[in-house]
């Protein structure tokens, strides 16, 4: 089997593989067959088998034997897969350091979406020979967003290219502007991330969508680990609180000074009855030996 070692990110100005060159390329997983790597324009997945030898080396890889075709976008599944297990067995033990740490990935997650999402789209001024000239307005949105489903989203599937309709698209926001409708893509399903409304968002490669629903699926494990742990916390404090409630605490004396505190009259009388009591029970039991 061939053997991998990958201790941390590593950068490369342009990487360049049987695939293709990729500018600004950082690697930021490594399975037994293929490495994930982020670049200027998204992300890809590449086979071990598809980079020079040198860069294998680097990686450590140790190929045995030929390891099988495998397809991008299974590629990158599998090295999501990787990112959750690795990530999900690195956790502290404690529950107040494991919120922490799902907090911290997920918002790592996040942000990684925020980038993607919000990458900026080419923009041109307008001039008179743009005709057909598509304007959007108010704005290019409607307020609000709606939350996705971090664990089964496919936001593939939600991708709508309604702007390509037209050549070029405007909206009242942008005047003097223009955008090619081509280049740009509404998501109900990332519309949550959009930082900048007053600007269209550009339309997704198939490898960015590949790893925002990736990313999707960190955020959603860390959500639900998070109102697990955050529940089970809840729950030992609220046992622990009846607990302390519940327990009566004796202190030495304690007893026979509260029965000081009985008025005299009282004690006596309940004295008596106490020493009747005894009599009549010291009777009861002679009669029924005799």
């Amino acid at each position: 089997m061939a053997s991998v070692g990958l201790a941390k990110e590593l950068h490369f100005d342009v990487l360049k593989t049987a695939q293709g060159s990729f500018t600004n390329a950082t690697v930021i997983t490594a399975t037994a067959n293929s490495v994930m790597v982020l670049y200027d324009g998204g992300a890809a997945g590449v086979a071990f088998t598809n980079l020079s030898p040198a860069i294998q080396k680097e990686f450590g890889f140790e190929p045995a034997q030929t390891p099988p075709v495998t397809t991008a976008p299974a590629i990158m599944a599998e090295a999501v897969k990787g990112i959750n297990t690795q990530q999900a067995q690195s956790l502290p033990t404690m529950p107040e350091d494991r919120i922490a740490a799902l907090q911290m990935e997920k918002s790592n997650a996040w942000q990684r979406v925020v980038q993607i999402v919000n990458r900026p789209v080419q923009v041109y001024g307008r001039t008179a020979d743009q005709h057909h000239v598509a304007l959007y307005s108010p704005g290019w949105f409607h307020p609000g967003a709606e939350k996705p489903d971090f664990n089964t989203v496919d936001i593939r599937k939600t991708q709508q290219l309604v702007y390509a309709q037209s050549q070029y698209v405007t909206s009242d926001l942008n005047p003097g502007k223009v955008f090619l409708g081509q280049d740009l893509e509404f998501n109900a399903m990332t519309k949550m991330f959009y930082a900048d409304r007053s600007l269209p968002k550009r339309k997704l490669t198939e490898a960015e969508m590949i790893e925002i629903n990736g990313l999707y699926r960190i955020i959603g494990r860390c959500e639900g680990e998070i109102e697990r742990l955050q529940a089970s916390s809840k729950a030992e404090t609220v046992l622990t609180t009846k607990a302390d409630t519940d327990t009566e605490v004796v202190v030495p004396g304690q007893a026979f000074e509260s029965f000081r505190k009985i008025p005299q009259q009282t004690r006596v009388f309940y004295g008596c009855i106490a020493i009747g009591g005894l009599i009549v029970g010291m009777v009861i039991v002679r009669m029924v030996k005799k």
